[in-house]
């Protein structure tokens, strides 16, 4: 929430934008139990950590990203 804040304050997101926070058994019941909108995006940090073929996103980054129902926004972690 925090950082929804900042965005707000430096003017990136208005007050429409929404944070909602889920959680499961694994990344994929958290996905699965979003209740998704049209028009909602994901925002998913990167992970500076692991080989070379997974500076820029993780594993599980990269899975979220290759099945998240929703356009996804990948920021610098």
């Amino acid at each position: 929430r925090a950082m929804q804040e900042q965005l707000r304050t430096d003017g990136v997101v208005d007050r429409d934008v929404q944070l909602q926070v889920v959680s499961g058994n694994g990344w994929d019941q958290a996905l699965d139990d979003a209740e998704w909108e049209d028009g909602e995006i994901l925002a998913l940090g990167t992970s500076p950590r692991g080989d070379v073929a997974r500076v820029f996103l993780g594993s599980r980054g990269t899975k979220i990203l290759r099945v998240s129902p929703v356009p996804v926004v990948v920021l610098p972690g």
